[in-house]
């Protein structure tokens, strides 16, 4: 899309320095013709990405993509661990094929402590994530509680260094992924 910007301006540039009044607005009309007939391809596309935002809970990034499941609690590995389950969808009209870091950082707020971070990778040059289609990822904490008691913990979630949510980690037990 930047690649067409640039070559409107550009021949809108070219046009302006090397034709008359009269050709410039006739050309200028083709061009406005042909942009016309763009939008018209393209929105179907913009609408069936608006409505993906709509349904994304309000975490999209990037106009990429969406969160559209987020679930915490527990896991039991011989201790109680503090668990982010995220389901994450592709609401571009492309492939992603660059690098998207997932990050959750868990914070025990009752000590003012991180007691964990870790990272996955949604997408990569490797790997993409197809358009349309959805991925799920799991994180734990590095640290756990032999009893799930008044813990409160939290977990901020990151997407490229950016930080998209901060959510409480309920008192539940999770039994796997959604």
């Amino acid at each position: 899309m930047k690649k067409f910007i640039k070559s409107i301006s550009l021949l809108f540039f070219i046009i302006i320095f090397s034709c008359t009044h009269s050709d410039i607005e006739v050309k200028y009309k083709k061009l406005l013709a042909e942009n016309d007939s763009l939008k018209k391809i393209l929105e179907p596309i913009n609408q069936k990405q608006l409505a993906e935002k709509a349904n994304s809970k309000g975490l999209v990034f990037n106009e990429k993509i969406s969160i559209e499941e987020l679930q915490t609690g527990f896991q039991y590995e011989g201790m109680f661990i503090p668990c982010v389950l995220i389901k994450l969808k592709n609401i571009s009209n492309m492939d992603i094929q660059e690098y998207v870091k997932v990050q959750v950082i868990f914070i025990d707020n009752s000590k003012k402590e991180q007691i964990g971070e870790t990272h996955k990778y949604l997408a990569s040059p490797d790997e993409k994530l197809l358009q349309g289609y959805s991925k799920r990822l799991s994180f734990l904490s590095s640290i756990g509680w032999f009893a799930v008691q008044n813990q409160d913990v939290t977990a901020n979630i990151f997407i490229n260094d950016v930080l998209i949510k901060t959510i409480n980690i309920k008192r539940k037990q999770l039994s796997g992924l959604m």
